[in-house]
């Protein structure tokens, strides 16, 4: 009977300490997404790539953040439970694939003129609201079943603000549009008693928000791993072909490196304040994506090669245990970018 007894009292305590194991070593997958337009279609292709060739549970994502274009596919990921990655993508996929420049924004009623003198902005972006509304009910739910940040920002204040997953589900799609309200092509967003524009406006990418939820979740710096998608700011073209540019060529090219800077040190700020973080993959295109000076021109055939070479990239970097961020790097002679010192 004693010996029973000890027999039962080791299971006991050998399951107990199996469970607080467990615990201990578990994870928190976040996923950070950054704003580009069009390019977002790049994202869809990494993470299909993700979803497709790493093991299930590494693209369990429990956090996602998502800036301007960066919003609408964390919420695409968020509107699926955790374990349906594959179901997301392939939504994802078929979201990108349909949808035309008309479902975002449409011009004003005398063209872009009345946009430019007469409106906050030189589109039209009210049918993105009304688009996602309608794609949003192949969900009968009605929620969003992950932890999800949507980054906006308050064109009087300045201050940035962030919507949860937590938001009545018939807001979400203003939420996402607030987010993705590009300055000086659409108008703002009015929600909630303020004026939103886009997120990129203040930073493209949130990182920060991605580590500090999953702080939810877990206690250890050491048990966060972050996924990166940029899909615009960490990509800089070939100079040569600027050197007879045009004034706003010159200027586009002038908002490229603007932004690449930008993005880079935003990113390296944030790896050395969490220097425990397990940054997984970070990726850019490493390649000029097909797209305009302004990355809003929704072309089927350009969205769809977009895809594509995100999954090429993707497996790329499962392939080489790489990330794709270092042919940006490379390109500007600053291999050790994100180096322990301040780089700016």
């Amino acid at each position: 009977m004693r010996i029973g007894k000890v027999v039962t009292i080791v299971l006991l305590l050998f399951c107990v300490c199996t469970v607080y194991s467990q615990e201990k070593r578990k994870k928190c997958r976040a996923l950070a997404l950054e704003g580009g337009g069009d390019l977002g279609s790049y994202q869809v292709g990494v993470l299909k790539a993700f979803v497709d060739n790493l093991p299930t549970e590494e693209t369990q994502w429990d956090v996602i953040t998502g800036v301007s274009v960066g919003s609408i596919n964390a919420v695409a990921i968020a509107l699926h439970e955790i374990g349906q990655e594959k179901e997301a993508l392939d939504w994802m996929i078929n979201l990108w694939e349909e949808f035309t420049k008309t479902d975002i924004y449409v011009n004003w009623r005398f063209g872009i003129l009345q946009g430019l003198f007469f409106k906050q902005g030189l589109w039209d972006n009210t049918p993105e609201m009304d688009y996602l509304t309608d794609k949003f009910t192949d969900f009968p739910d009605r929620e969003l079943k992950r932890r999800i940040n949507i980054n906006t920002v308050d064109i009087n204040t300045g201050e940035v603000y962030k919507f949860f997953e937590d938001l009545d589900f018939d807001l979400v799609p203003k939420a996402v549009k607030a987010s993705s309200s590009m300055p000086f092509a659409f108008p703002h967003t009015e929600f909630e008693g303020h004026s939103f524009v886009d997120g990129g406006s203040v930073w493209n990418i949130d990182l920060s928000g991605a580590i500090e939820r999953c702080h939810e979740i877990v206690d250890n710096d050491e048990d966060i791993i972050v996924d990166v998608v940029m899909c615009n700011g960490a990509f800089l073209r070939d100079g040569e072909k600027f050197k007879n540019a045009n004034v706003l060529q010159y200027y586009g090219r002038y908002q490229e490196i603007r932004s690449y800077y930008a993005t880079m040190s935003d990113y390296c700020e944030i790896k050395r304040g969490y220097p425990k973080v397990n940054f997984r993959y970070v990726l850019a295109p490493s390649q000029e994506l097909p797209g305009g000076f302004l990355p809003l021109n929704f072309i089927h055939d350009e969205m769809v090669k977009n895809i594509e070479i995100g999954i090429e990239e993707g497996k790329r970097a499962i392939e080489e245990g790489t990330n794709a961020l270092e042919d940006a790097l490379n390109y500007v002679g600053r291999q050790e970018f994100c180096s322990n010192e301040d780089d700016f």
